[in-house]
């Protein structure tokens, strides 16, 4: 189901509520669609987080809202496999009779321009919609969504209401009659994993992007090697852990700083080895055409999102500011 895409993203206006983002993209008439209808394709990514081995998040479902009359629910399609069967190592088989559709999907494995499809051209009315909810379950105490830490350990990830009201996304989009669509919803797990003290659960408080394919924008670059093992680094080399870039809209006045902060970053990406050219790389997916700052930090393990002021030090690119374009990849190197 893994598979690598360009894209774009209304995100930042339509994360902060600046803007009414409708659905891009069309062209051509789908062979199973009247005037009056257009298809929809539904995946998800993610940004990542170096307290975990893997984030398993069990989907069964996308629900939208039109404009006027209650949500729609489209039911995941094909074989079902459970988190657990995930790491039993059961393969996807037909689900039991009554039972739903569950995909089990390892978010850690969605990073820069990877995603993974829930809905695939779907048929819905065209029109105008109110929003999108993810349906999961992500119940206390249940291993139905998992994380799995770096010793190997088992623990149940908790979406608090989840399982009641999904992971809903207030962001209008149209479906344009004849209309072809896709949309990403981006997780990023540094800003929404955390272990609450006195609870035996992980908690995932996902702070998502809904992104329109229509319209996308990459940012790319390498990290000199001495970097990573500057004073003051806590990042491995060896595993590549803790090694992040982060990036912000540049507007005036803005100080670029850690998680948490009144000046967080709108996305990052980890900072891996690229085996064929021995660099150390990135890649920021999903970012809406404009202008940006980029930094580098080798303490992204200490970068707390509950915390404003973790002490994290920052290299910005001697690049900046950077722009982002729609449809191609943009450059940012350290230094």
């Amino acid at each position: 189901m893994l598979h690598s895409t360009r894209t774009g993203i209304w995100a930042a206006l339509c994360a902060l509520g600046l803007a009414a983002c409708g659905g891009g993209g069309g062209g051509g008439n789908p062979a199973n669609n009247t005037p009056d209808e257009g298809t929809m394709t539904v995946s998800v990514s993610d940004a990542p987080v170096d307290s975990a081995a893997r984030v398993l998040v069990q989907f069964t479902g996308v629900s939208v809202f039109p404009s006027a009359g209650g949500p729609l629910e489209l039911a995941l399609t094909g074989d079902s496999q459970s988190c657990q069967d995930l790491l039993d190592g059961s393969p996807p088989a037909p689900p039991a009779a009554g039972e739903p559709v569950r995909q089990c999907v390892d978010l850690l494995e969605l990073q820069g321009t990877a995603t993974t499809t829930l809905l695939n051209g779907v048929t819905l009315d065209a029109g105008e919609y109110t929003a999108l909810r993810l349906e999961v379950e992500a119940a206390r105490g249940e291993l139905d969504s998992i994380i799995v830490l770096d010793d190997g350990a088992q623990e149940s990830l908790f979406i608090p209401s989840g399982n009641q009201s999904g992971l809903k996304l207030n962001n209008p989009f149209t479906i344009l009659a004849g209309g072809s669509h896709n949309f990403v919803i981006d997780f990023d797990l540094r800003k929404s994993l955390n272990d609450p003290q006195g609870f035996a659960d992980y908690r995932l408080n996902p702070r998502l992007r809904l992104i329109d394919l229509a319209e996308s924008g990459n940012l790319t670059g390498s990290v000199e090697a001495s970097l990573l093992t500057a004073p003051g680094c806590t990042g491995d080399v060896n595993t590549g852990g803790g090694f992040a870039v982060y990036v912000y809209p540049n507007t005036p006045e803005l100080e670029p700083g850690e998680e948490g902060s009144d000046s967080a970053p709108l996305a990052s990406a980890a900072v891996s080895l690229d085996q064929a050219s021995g660099q150390w790389r990135y890649t920021v997916g999903y970012l809406p055409p404009g202008d940006y700052l980029a930094a580098f930090t080798c303490q992204a393990a200490d970068d707390s999102p509950e915390a404003p002021d973790d002490g994290i030090s920052l290299v910005l690119s001697g690049d900046n500011p950077v722009t982002v374009v729609a449809d191609d990849d943009s450059e940012a190197n350290f230094p």
